[in-house]
């Protein structure tokens, strides 16, 4: 079936891991406002790297598509908090998660709190009726991102 119309979002996380760090970057500058009082405003950028494959199925419309969060294994997380140079985090920007390292499966909303219509928690998988096989959904799949 091609041509899916409706946005499916999809709970992705990596297999084994409850908490996992998605890297960014963040920086403070201040503003004045029309009083003239200073305020620190923050603002954060979300690291982003071409998708692999099963990433590239789900975020494969839209502005920012066939694009993914940087996610790392343990220990290059840790060299994330620790680099100190460029070719320290060559390895980092390199590094592409493996399909199966990934969990994923389509839940019925990832914002705000609506009830289900199955009453069963946000993030449990949640069977979107006629929705084709993941990488056959034709060009109109929207996801999460």
């Amino acid at each position: 079936m091609h041509g899916w119309k409706k946005k499916v979002p999809y709970f992705i996380g990596e297999k084994g891991r409850e908490i996992f760090y998605i890297l960014g970057l963040y920086q403070w500058h201040e503003i004045v406002d029309q009083e003239g009082e200073i305020h620190k405003i923050g603002s954060i950028g979300m690291l982003t790297r071409e998708t692999n494959t099963v990433m590239g199925q789900i975020h494969n419309d839209g502005p920012n598509k066939r694009r993914m969060p940087l996610f790392l294994t343990p220990e290059l997380e840790q060299q994330w908090l620790h680099a100190q140079d460029e070719e320290s985090l060559m390895p980092i920007f390199n590094y592409e998660m493996p399909d199966q390292a990934l969990e994923y499966y389509p839940v019925y909303t990832l914002r705000g709190y609506p009830n289900r219509p199955d009453g069963k928690h946000r993030y449990e998988p949640y069977q979107w009726s006629d929705l084709p096989p993941l990488g056959q959904d034709g060009p109109m799949q929207q996801s999460l991102f």
